[in-house]
C-alpha cells in the first residue's frame, strides 16, 4: 500500500466536506486509518499534506511540457470541475497555506521555467516577470470566482476566456 497516495486520498475526501481549517491531523488519520507516527513520517502537518495532493495531481498536467497551452489549461479548468467540491473548499483557506497560494507558486514556475527553456536565458527581465505573475493570478481569479459559482460558464468556455487573455510572451512559447 503507497502509504502517501493513502494519505492524500483521506485529505481529498475530508476537503470534499470541510475547509482545511476545520480539518485536524486526527480526522485525517481516522480517514485513512494510519498511526499519527506514520503520518509524521511522510508529512509535518496538514497543509504539507494539502500541498503534496496539490502537486500530485497538478504535475499530472504540467508533465506535459510540450502539449498546446489550450490542452494544459482545459486539462486543468476540467480537473477542478469534476471534483468542484474539493476545490469550493480548498479555494476558502487563505493564506500562505491556501490553495490559491499554491497554484499562484505553482503556475509561475512553471511558466517562468518553460519561457526562460523557450527563449534559452538563465533570467526574466522584470517585464517578463510582471507579465507572467499578471497572467497567473488573473488566471487563478478567474477559476476561483468560477468554481465558487459567481461565473455560471461551462468548463469550456472558463478554458477559453484564460486562453483568449494569454498574452503573447507566454502563448508564444
Amino acid at each position: 500500500m503507497d502509504i502517501k497516495k493513502h494519505l492524500t486520498n483521506a485529505m481529498y475526501n475530508l476537503l470534499k466536506q470541510n475547509r482545511i481549517e476545520n480539518i485536524t491531523v486526527s480526522m485525517v488519520l481516522k480517514e485513512s486509518n494510519i498511526s499519527r507516527g506514520t503520518f509524521y513520517r511522510y508529512f509535518r502537518d496538514k497543509y504539507d499534506l494539502m500541498n503534496s495532493y496539490y502537486e500530485t495531481n497538478y504535475d499530472v498536467f504540467f508533465k506535459n511540457y510540450d502539449d498546446t497551452w489550450e490542452n494544459i489549461v482545459s486539462g486543468i479548468v476540467f480537473f477542478i470541475y469534476q471534483n468542484k467540491l474539493f476545490f469550493q473548499n480548498a479555494f476558502k483557506a487563505e493564506g500562505q497555506n491556501s490553495y490559491e497560494h499554491f497554484l499562484h507558486e505553482h503556475a509561475t514556475a512553471f511558466c517562468r521555467t518553460k519561457y526562460k527553456k523557450s527563449k534559452n536565458i538563465l533570467k526574466l527581465s522584470a517585464e517578463e516577470e510582471a507579465t507572467i505573475q499578471y497572467f497567473c493570478a488573473g488566471s487563478i481569479l478567474i477559476v476561483k470566482l468560477w468554481i465558487e459559482g459567481k461565473m455560471d460558464f461551462e468548463p469550456q468556455i472558463v478554458s477559453n476566456i484564460i486562453c483568449k487573455n494569454m498574452p503573447d510572451l507566454i502563448r508564444n512559447i
